[in-house]
């Protein structure tokens, strides 16, 4: 089923805020800034068995970053129906081509990708 106009404007308006919004991207790096150095065992061998305390920050990470979502979409009058079914037509209609909406925020949530951004911060702070 195409993309309706509603849909369209939906994933415009979440890349709009992603692309260019301080306001979700500044408290993801900064929780990330404050967390980096639980991963420094990470950083020297990224497949080696998880500490227990990796889960906890994961959770916290999430919940910041499904406040932000929340928020975002209170405040455009985005009810959570119309921003699923939006998600879920935008990965239809793209398929395998592009990397859209959808992709960003499933990697909001997986674990490791969550795990290579600590990592990745450590370094950067190291």
């Amino acid at each position: 089923m195409p993309v309706t106009d509603a849909q369209r404007s939906v994933i415009q308006a979440m890349e709009s805020w992603i692309m260019g919004s301080e306001d979700l991207m500044a408290p993801l790096e900064t929780f990330a800034k404050e967390h980096a150095a639980t991963f420094a065992p990470a950083a020297e061998d990224f497949d080696a068995e998880n500490k227990v305390e990796y889960t906890g920050i994961f959770e916290k990470y999430q919940a910041l970053f499904e406040a932000q979502l929340e928020g975002f979409l209170k405040e455009q009058g985005i009810s959570h129906e119309d921003f699923v079914a939006a998600c879920q037509a935008s990965a239809e209609e793209a398929g395998d081509s592009s990397v859209g909406i959808t992709d960003f925020i499933i990697a909001m949530t997986d674990f490791d990708e969550f795990k290579r951004l600590m990592v990745s911060t450590y370094k950067q702070q190291s």
